[in-house]
């Protein structure tokens, strides 16, 4: 898990901290938008809103691409249409009716 430091508006450093605490600050008014930021071991301070805008989009895009393939999964093995339909045989054995007395005899 990344670890952060944060720069205070008195020009000190403090941390490393992890991301949830960093959300837990910025919930409490601690940090804003723009306060800075350095991941640990980096050199580069940016605005807080640019590491939290980075962890969310981490956030929804590991949950994408499941769904998905989920959906997907789902639509073939429960498709209530089949892709081949079974040829239906016709019975052999059976003589069309004959339109005779006899025959009307056997409808009814």
């Amino acid at each position: 898990m990344e670890q952060y430091y944060i720069a205070t508006e008195e020009g000190q450093t403090e941390g490393p901290y992890s991301f949830a605490s960093l959300e837990t600050f910025y919930t409490e008014g601690k940090i804003n938008d723009d306060t800075l930021v350095c991941i640990a071991g980096g050199q580069e301070w940016v605005q807080f809103w640019t590491i939290l805008e980075q962890e969310r989009k981490k956030e929804v895009q590991p949950c994408e691409e499941p769904k998905k393939q989920a959906l997907e999964r789902l639509m073939n093995e429960y498709d209530p249409i089949p892709k081949e339909q079974p040829k239906k045989e016709l019975q052999k054995d059976i003589k069309p009716l004959e339109i005779t007395v006899e025959g009307l005899f056997r409808i009814a």
